[in-house]
């Protein structure tokens, strides 16, 4: 795990993590959570394959400090007036 965070150079770019934690593990699996400070494409795919991990399943559950929460695959919200000023105070 000590590689996502130091940074993986794939297609001349540097994909890093900044924070990585396993949440479970077994023989046969493992379920990781990543913190990224940025979304490139298919970003966490391509340092996963970088150190030999295949990716069955991914999973976004925050976005800058908005938690998605029970929001299902295709759904969307509406922000709150919290939530807007928040992503604004980001930049």
């Amino acid at each position: 795990m000590e590689a996502l965070t130091r940074g993986i150079r794939d297609e001349g770019e540097l994909l890093r993590a900044q924070k990585v934690r396993i949440t479970s593990a077994s023989k046969s699996r493992s379920v990781i959570e990543l913190e990224l400070t940025e979304g490139k494409n298919r970003e966490v795919r391509r340092m996963c394959a970088a150190i030999g991990l295949n990716v069955e399943r991914l999973v976004r559950t925050q976005v800058g400090k908005i938690k998605l929460g029970e929001l299902r695959t295709g759904r969307w919200r509406t922000l709150t007036d919290a939530e807007i000023k928040t992503l604004l105070t980001q930049s």
